[in-house]
């Protein structure tokens, strides 16, 4: 993907080179400035930012061939916090690689940054979302939902290191490229770039073959879709076994590979907003299960079913909801192959499944406190298969008599009665 050129209508102000630019946040006497190169006279860790803060505008940043010496790193300091020595490796860094480096979070990009063209960082405040955006020729990413001001950064390793800047300009207008992969600042999660404006859009490639299989949701009402979606395992040296769960290369799924209770979150910590998670279970013997969990809850071991009474989890072979130490039994039963899409609902602090497309008659309520999404592992050699995991609009649950609900209670729900996490099932029945 091309960095493209300027236009004279594009561009409303260029930045003189030749005048020096405003470097700040850097130690005394380390650093050369002369018509567009800054250089590193240490041989030590420098961080700095330079030209002004920026707070309003399209700017954008131009780099100029093999203009970054290898290793060095380019990116973004939030203006709004206060600047200490590892703020600008604590924030959004990249090098001329295939590593993003995001408030101490790295991803691994799909293509490589060639040093031997220009690339360029185009900050736009006129953006809905705002956005930070890097093209180079072969790759590039951006940052959504930046911070209301934000300074233009580098971090140098040695001396000699440098970094070339071809132009600094003010622009009318912002790019209309989309990037080929996309994160958001708050939470470092990473999204798919969807045309809301496209009805025709499908949720992604990957869910065609369970299309007929999901809820039915207009990709209008689609907010971000997180392609792939995090995760957090068991860490291996806890186990003294080995790795007990790997997520395979299509970076979507999980797999067991030996007998252990293993319980996996997916997805980013949930406060706010309407999500929907999306998977498929695999050689479980149909024993899968899927549900929530508090933030504050550890999936590292020691821990077992017995423990987890803040966890909530819809099991396939039983059909039953096992959560607060207690089973609420004869649910629908679901098997390995079926699509299980859970609705969690914050503003209303509900949670609904759907099986194959079929919402379920059992419903979780009063979630109010941060959760993510998990699902649950034991056999070996089996699988779960994150098929989507995206913010919504609204929420495809619907109201249904006769509706089983069950309260939540995770970790900071309150004790009921003196007695700590006393489940309650509620039979609704509104006519």
């Amino acid at each position: 993907m091309g960095c493209g050129s300027s236009s004279e209508k594009e561009i409303k102000e260029t930045i003189d080179l030749n005048k020096g630019l405003e470097i700040g946040h850097a130690p005394e006497n380390c650093l050369v400035y002369n018509k567009g190169t800054i250089e590193s006279k240490e041989s030590k860790i420098i961080s700095f930012t330079f030209f002004r803060k920026i707070e309003s505008g399209i700017w954008r940043f131009v780099i100029a061939k093999n203009g970054l010496s290898q290793k060095c790193r380019v990116g973004l300091l939030d203006g709004t916090q206060l600047f200490n020595e590892n703020s600008v490796l604590g924030d959004s860094q990249f090098s001329l690689g295939n590593v993003i480096q995001h408030n101490s979070h790295h991803f691994c990009t799909d293509e490589m940054f060639d040093p031997t063209t220009n690339f360029t960082v185009e900050i736009d405040y006129t953006s809905r979302p705002t956005r930070c955006l890097f093209l180079g020729n072969n790759a590039s990413f951006a940052f959504t939902h930046i911070p209301s001001s934000i300074f233009f950064s580098a971090t140098f390793f040695q001396s000699g290191d440098k970094l070339v800047l071809s132009a600094i300009e003010s622009l009318n207008s912002g790019s209309k490229m989309a990037p080929t992969r996309t994160f958001r600042w708050d939470d470092c999660t990473e999204s798919t770039v969807i045309n809301l404006q496209n009805a025709k859009h499908d949720l992604s490639e990957a869910l065609q073959s369970v299309k007929h299989n999901l809820p039915t949701i207009s990709p209008l009402h689609i907010v971000r879709f997180l392609d792939p979606p995090p995760f957090t395992l068991r860490p291996e040296e806890m186990i003294g076994k080995g790795e007990p769960c790997r997520l395979l290369k299509n970076r979507h799924t999980v797999k067991c590979s030996f007998p252990s209770y293993s319980l996996i979150a997916v997805g980013p910590e949930i406060s706010r907003g309407v999500w929907m998670l999306c998977c498929r279970f695999d050689q479980t013997n149909d024993a899968g299960r899927v549900g929530i969990m508090p933030i504050t809850f550890d999936v590292a071991p020691p821990f077992n079913p017995s423990t987890m009474k803040s966890v909530a989890l819809y099991r396939g072979d039983k059909g039953c909801l096992v959560h607060n130490g207690r089973i609420l039994p004869d649910l629908p039963k679901f098997k390995d192959g079926n699509v299980l899409t859970l609705i969690l609902n914050m503003n209303k602090g509900s949670l609904h499944f759907f099986t194959d497309a079929t919402q379920q008659t059992f419903s979780l309520r009063q979630i109010n406190e941060p959760i993510r999404f998990c699902f649950y592992l034991f056999n070996q050699r089996s699988t779960c298969t994150i098929l989507a995991c995206c913010e919504l609009k609204e929420s495809p649950a619907k109201h249904q008599d006769n509706e089983q609900r069950v309260q939540f209670f995770g970790n900071s729900s309150p004790k009921k009665n003196g007695s700590p996490h006393k489940a309650e099932t509620e039979m609704e029945n509104r006519n």
